[in-house]
């Protein structure tokens, strides 16, 4: 691997060239320059009404400059003191910030570098505020001075972020951990090895260019994303916690496989860090989690010393070019962009260890807590401890320009993210400890025998059959215990005692028989093994508890729990002997609640109570307390108090005035359509009696049209024209796009009408900007099987068509010498001379000539087959038990069709879910069909943007073969095709037509 810089943190980062958007975003509003008075109303963004200028409610006291570097040893522990620390530009939904020292919730012992505290309004309607603006925060563009420069605060090695509510509280000791950020000061050498060690590991480069770990068959993408989950996974719709399938053992598997040793290794260095993280927690944030996890038993990474989630995702990606436009992290979906983990446990923190392998000189990408307006530098061990309830997201990082090929291969951007789930940690999830019993057999009745109706009294329900009335017969079958509740599903199951566990065989070992991951069967991958031996005892204690529970009260059942743990040993794994497992003094109650449990309880539900107040998303829907500020009515006076009241009035105007535009334009090209009257019939979009989309047979019911077709009528073209015209005005006259506060500005100053009127045209100027959006989507989502259906399929049947020497399988115009004939289609295969498609066409014919069952298309055999991939794909001939003749329509279709069938499949086009794929591959077909009878421009109306958004294969197919196979037949589009041929909008004096060219006409040609 190339050099990396792995423990530097470069001084002058290079910026990064912010992108244009024509919509306001959160780098814009860090750029506005505000007067002292003024306040923001954006009407472009989601940030509406925010107000920038600073009406503080907390006493500013200037902060000295060489306060600001880090405190000595000997003064952490003086007296505790702070000051107001100046963030210029800092957007007032934003906390503000001040500096302190001597705080009494940090560990003066380990290092530790500034402490800042941020001050907060918890009330609900304060919160519900916040939250509001927390929803419409992105990821910021830019370089790192110009963040700094619009007030977000850079944090750093041993840093510490408290927040706090004056309204509640002033004491110190009472302030609430908002973010934690670590690095390799806080590791030792050893520790810092081992997950570096890990890291590589699991980075290794293969020869097809994936990684180790996303070489081996068992890693599972979340979401699709190059995401991996290594620890314990949440199934919740089954409420289910258990390890991650990924790292289950095999049935008789004894060694551990490539994929359990690298996601073991990198788990058990990553939990050592989260171990020392976590003693530097405030003591009280300690005792609480600790207490928590006493109560519920809730499994752990590593030890129980690991007080951070116990969920473990690992995030690869590939770092941009320097010259990179959008700095967001595609390869790992919704996790690169910003986002809440909204089934996070929201009293407990997230640690993201991060770990990059990068080329000396490479920007290493920024982590953002958003609302919190806060950020760090994901410089290698930097550790983020945080909550992942509030909205985050972060950078990729940035590759110099002189950059080797060897180095851009071994380089890759990576986090290790411990987080917790509040189904684990609330108690609410059903952990899976191990393996049922095997369920009995069901009765199997003998062949042959039916029910006998018996002399039963009585009709219907009240007349029994013989069979339930007659005991069984011996050889008629074996009777089921289950009875008519017993389902896996069903709460009123007994619980059963089954002859496994009678265990009159005396056996010494179970075979685990459940094929899911367990604890018992894979824990030892996530924990120690004095951990997970104490878990799996609490674990079968609280199965013990219930069912002792379930014992009369009168009989007083008492069990001593230190004794049943104490009585419970197994080998130390160090070798030095038998160990006891740890008594449980909060274990579940039977006939009374230990104080432990209580008291460990009330710790936890105290500390809950006041961390909820300072996460947003989560305040928002608390209750109110007694002493919150009751909401103010909107009343006349309220409203006359608002100096800006008429500015958003107007504002709101112009926005319903569009919205009902829009709305009104939806209800003229629904009543065009009712009210159109039927087409002459030269303008008729398909023959009498035919049904668009069928197999071309009559029907009875009478024309059927197909509704995409029917609804493209020349009322809804005119339309279309009326509405482009002024959009297409409005963006060729539009003038560089103004901030928010610039228009404001404006308002405030000039015309009203004049200005408004300019808003409206920058609205429809953006509407035009959506045409074209609309159109590039449509083309790229598309591209891949139009390619594949349409170009490719054309191509091989042009190719074979030409290999049998001019009309197909009949010789025709092509030459009478074979395949060498001197005629104009029997030049050889000169269109794919030496390309991958010359090849795989050959390999299928000789698969379907040959009856073979299957065929690999290996690169290594045919090199030229690398242009699709490295790796190689092995198809299944369909057509084996068919016998075709070396030329002809009959081998020049299944050709086809195999090809069509292969290669989306070996380029990973194929979805899980039939229908969504469907759709798709139609959808392709449908936006190829009209772009070739009507041209690109047809992409750039509504009609078509409609026909793309709410698009079922079953609108333009009608045939029931659509369901049949996996791989439609495209024949099945051809009475749609030529439904289409036949439209009014392709026929030559047509009022459609007419229409439709001019609207052809007004689209500039440089769009």
């Amino acid at each position: 691997m190339g050099s990396s810089s792995r423990f530097s943190e470069p001084t002058n980062p290079k910026p990064n060239s912010p992108k244009t958007v024509t919509a306001l975003r959160f780098s814009e509003l860090f750029n506005l320059k505000l007067s002292e008075n003024s306040r923001l109303l954006a009407f472009f963004g989601p940030l509406s009404a925010a107000r920038l200028n600073r009406e503080s409610d907390f006493d500013a006291v200037k902060l000295d400059p060489s306060e600001m570097a880090p405190p000595s040893a000997g003064n952490r522990h003086g007296k505790y003191r702070e000051a107001s620390l100046n963030l210029p530009n800092r957007h007032s939904l934003m906390p503000v910030v001040r500096r302190c020292w001597n705080h009494p919730l940090v560990d003066a012992s380990a290092f530790v570098n500034q402490v800042y505290i941020m001050l907060v309004k918890t009330d609900p309607v304060s919160m519900e505020k916040t939250a509001e603006f927390e929803e419409g925060l992105e990821v910021p563009e830019g370089s790192v001075e110009q963040w700094k420069e619009n007030g977000l605060l850079e944090l750093v090695t041993g840093d510490y972020v408290f927040c706090r509510d004056r309204a509640t509280s002033n004491n110190p000791a009472d302030d609430v951990l908002a973010i934690m950020i670590t690095g390799e000061e806080h590791h030792d050498a050893e520790a810092r090895q081992e997950f570096d060690s890990a890291v590589r590991a699991l980075l290794a480069v293969g020869h097809d260019g994936s990684t180790a770990l996303e070489a081996e068959p068992q890693a599972r993408k979340v979401q699709k994303a190059r995401c991996y989950t290594l620890g314990n996974s949440v199934e919740r719709q089954r409420r289910a916690l258990a390890p991650a399938a990924a790292g289950k053992s095999e049935p008789g598997q004894k060694e551990k496989n490539v994929y359990q040793t690298l996601a073991e290794k990198l788990l058990k260095a990553s939990s050592k860090m989260c171990e020392t993280v976590s003693k530097l927690l405030p003591k009280k944030v300690q005792t609480a989690l600790a207490a928590n996890r006493e109560v519920v038993n809730h499994p752990v990474v590593g030890t129980v010393d690991n007080l951070m989630g116990a969920s473990v995702q690992i995030n690869i990606s590939k770092p941009l070019r320097e010259d990179a436009v959008d700095r967001g992290i595609q390869e790992i979906g919704n996790f690169g962009s910003a986002h809440f983990d909204a089934k996070d446990h929201a009293s407990s923190y997230t640690h993201m260890i991060s770990n990059s392998v990068l080329p000396a000189g490479c920007e290493p990408g920024y982590f953002h807590i958003l609302q919190l307006g806060a950020f760090t530098k994901l410089i290698s061990f930097r550790g983020t401890v945080f909550s992942g309830r509030r909205k985050h997201g972060g950078t990729s990082p940035l590759l110099p320009t002189a950059v080797s090929a060897e180095e851009l291969k071994d380089a890759f951007r990576f986090n290790a993210i411990h987080f917790p789930t509040s189904m684990s940690l609330d108690g609410l999830s059903r952990n899976a400890l191990g393996s049922h019993p095997s369920k009995p057999r069901k009765k199997v009745k003998a062949k042959g025998k039916g029910k006998r109706v018996g002399k039963g009294n009585g009709k219907g329900k009240s007349a029994r059959t013989q069979e339930d009335t007659d005991s069984e017969s011996e050889g008629e079958g074996e009777v089921s215990e289950d009875g008519e509740g017993d389902k896996e599903d069903d709460d009123q199951v007994p619980f059963y005692v089954t002859p496994e566990m009678v265990n009159k065989m005396n056996d010494l070992f179970v075979e685990h028989a459940s094929r899911r991951a367990t604890y018992i069967k894979d824990g030892g991958l996530l924990m120690s093994r004095d951990d997970l031996m104490n878990h799996i005892g609490r674990s079968i204690y609280q199965v013990t508890s219930y069912l002792w529970r379930q014992v009369a009260d009168d009989l007083g059942v008492e069990v001593d729990q230190a004794k049943h743990f104490e009585s419970i040993t197994y080998n130390a794994e160090d070798g030095s002997g038998r160990v006891p497992l740890k008594p449980w003094p909060c274990a579940p109650p039977i006939s009374s609640v230990s104080k432990e449990r209580l008291a460990a309880q009330e710790e936890f539900d105290e500390y809950e109570k006041k961390v909820l107040r300072f996460i947003p998303a989560v305040a928002r829907s608390l209750p109110r307390r007694a002493n919150d500020p009751l909401p103010v009515p909107e009343t006349r006076t309220t409203k006359k108090q608002d100096q800006n009241q008429y500015l958003r009035a107007m504002i709101k105007k112009a926005e319903r005035r569009a919205q009902s535009e829009k709305q009104m334009m939806k209800t003229l090209e629904k009543k065009a359509v009712e009210r159109r009257k039927p087409l002459p019939q030269e303008e008729s979009a398909v023959a009498w009696g035919e049904r668009t989309g069928s197999d071309g047979e009559k029907d009875s019911e009478g024309d059927y049209q197909c509704r995409f077709l029917d609804e493209l009528t020349s009322v809804i073209l005119s339309d279309e024209v009326h509405t482009l015209k002024g959009e297409l005005a409005s963006y060729q006259a539009s003038r560089p796009q103004p901030t928010a506060v610039d228009a404001f500005s404006e308002l405030s100053a000039s015309g009203m009408d004049k200005q408004i009127t300019y808003c409206e045209a920058a609205l429809h100027s953006q509407k035009f900007d959506n045409r074209l959006y609309r159109r590039q989507l449509m083309l790229s989502a598309t591209a891949p099987w139009r390619w594949v259906d349409c170009t490719i399929a054309n191509e091989v049947k042009e190719r074979l068509v030409e290999r049998e020497g001019g009309n197909g399988g009949n010789g025709g115009n092509g030459g009478g010498e074979g395949e060498g004939g001197s005629g104009e289609g029997g030049n050889g295969d000169k269109r794919g001379e030496d390309d991958w498609l010359t090849d795989m066409i050959a390999t299928m014919r000789a698969m379907l000539l040959k009856q073979e069952s299957t065929v690999v298309l290996c690169p290594k055999e045919q090199p030229r087959l690398a242009a699709i991939s490295s790796m190689p794909f092995t198809y299944s001939n369909k057509f084996k038990r068919s016998r075709f003749q070396k030329t002809g329509d009959r081998l020049r279709n299944a050709i086809i069709e195999t090809i069509r069938e292969a290669l989306p499949a070996w380029l990973g086009l194929i979805v899980e879910k039939p229908r969504i794929g469907r759709d798709r591959r139609v959808r392709a077909w449908f936006i190829d069909a009209i772009t070739r009878s009507l041209g690109e421009d047809i992409l750039m109306t509504d009609y078509t943007w409609q026909a793309y958004s709410r698009f079922k294969a079953s609108h333009v197919i009608f045939s029931d073969r659509l369901y049949r196979t996996k791989n439609i037949e495209q024949a099945l589009m051809d009475p749609f095709l030529h439904s289409l041929s036949q439209h009014p909008i392709l026929k030559r004096g047509t009022s459609a037509q007419k229409t439709y060219k001019r609207l052809c006409n007004l689209i500039p040609d440089s769009v």
